[in-house]
């Protein structure tokens, strides 16, 4: 996982909105470690990039294979054992 090429994408002022939660800078290396840990097989499809002034919106889907617990709101959420 390159989490130095991953923040490298982004401008200085760059952020990622996640639900109430901004991240900027090194911050964006929380969200991609956090990602990689709730699925390893992680991957990104993007559907539009939207270009506003000086501002980017970028439209995309993230899937992978839920493989174990994650801690959310303080509480701790096993993987789904579901079976497609």
């Amino acid at each position: 996982m390159d989490v130095q090429g991953f923040i490298d994408l982004f401008a200085d002022d760059g952020v990622i909105n996640a639900g109430q939660k901004s991240y900027r800078g090194e911050q964006l290396s929380y969200v991609v470690v956090f990602m990689g840990k709730l699925a390893p097989d992680l991957h990104r499809e993007l559907h539009r990039v939207h270009v506003m002034g000086n501002g980017v919106a970028v439209e995309l889907s993230i899937r992978g294979t839920f493989t174990g617990a994650v801690r959310v709101a303080r509480r701790r959420h096993p993987a789904a054992q579901s079976q497609a």
